[in-house]
């Protein structure tokens, strides 16, 4: 994990620590953060095929979440990539100090990809890190086109069932593919910037 305190900016490889199932530092330099490590712990503890573990407070994602109602639906085709592969926690409790959180959260979210944590952030799980960075970009899309149509204050039209499903299939049969290229993407234009980025 990224050390507690510094900026994402300044990340490099060499800079993450590696934390091993007791929560003890065993590689790197840098402070652990308590919450970090306590929610990412119980989810893989539960979730062997969740290799990659997301948790953000992306301003949209989040923000449906933080809505009294369960309002993520399926209204445009990037939402129905997650056709029936997200879940809600509606019971915020604090700041997880602990691993019982994570244990929470991994009961929650189940075998689903998504957890909205209410009045927290958002929770990805994924079989490698492509498809995880590339779900988190995709659902922070989806929110953010349904907040813009919410704002008209008119009804939102949902896609019928079998085409959000069918959507869905269409989406998982390339999803691999999609995101190894979208993550690739997304390294190139940072080798441009700084082109030993990956070295440090």
């Amino acid at each position: 994990m990224i050390p507690h305190g510094l900026h994402w900016s300044q990340a490099t490889p060499s800079s993450l620590l590696g934390v091993n199932d007791r929560g003890e530092l065993v590689e790197g330099k840098g402070h652990i953060q308590i919450e970090a490590n306590a929610i990412h712990k119980g989810v893989h503890d539960a979730r062997s095929d969740a290799v990659c573990v997301f948790h953000l407070h992306s301003p949209y994602t989040t923000a449906i979440g933080m809505l009294e109602e369960e309002v993520f639906g399926m209204y445009h085709q990037t939402h129905c990539r997650f056709y029936n592969d997200f879940a809600y926690d509606p019971k915020y409790g604090g700041a997880a100090l602990s691993c019982e959180e994570g244990e929470r959260l991994a009961k929650l979210i189940g075998k689903k990809a998504v957890l909205f944590m209410g009045n927290h952030g958002v929770l990805f799980t994924a079989p490698n890190a492509a498809i995880a960075f590339d779900n988190a970009y995709f659902m922070e899309r989806a929110c953010l086109m349904q907040m813009i149509a919410m704002q008209t204050g008119k009804k939102l039209r949902e896609l019928p069932d079998d085409i959000s499903k069918l959507t869905y299939q269409q989406t998982q049969d390339v999803l691999e593919y999609y995101a190894n290229a979208h993550f690739e993407g997304i390294k190139a234009v940072l080798l441009q910037k700084d082109p030993g980025f990956l070295n440090q």
